[in-house]
């Protein structure tokens, strides 16, 4: 937990939430900081929580995509946030 917490603080981890939508699902953007066509990074979508009950209670649905149209897709969603 801590690390998490460091991540924030030093911008490894930037989190956003709707203002007007309650959304459920969650987007999880892992991406390296210079665009590369070889593995550039995933995005994770889905239900679960970074939480003990999201992570190892509950059983939750997620999908990895890899597709840097997809990358691109979250990423351009997530900053309009």
């Amino acid at each position: 937990m801590c690390q998490f917490i460091e991540d924030i603080m030093f911008g490894r981890i930037i989190m956003r939430i709707h203002p007007k939508q309650n959304i459920h699902a969650k987007i999880y953007i892992f991406r390296e900081e210079v665009y590369h066509p070889h593995g550039y990074g995933s995005v994770i979508t889905g239900s679960s929580n970074l939480t003990e009950a999201g992570l190892e209670n509950n059983f939750e649905f997620n999908v990895e995509l890899r597709y840097d149209d997809n990358i691109k897709f979250a990423t351009e969603t997530f900053e309009k946030l």
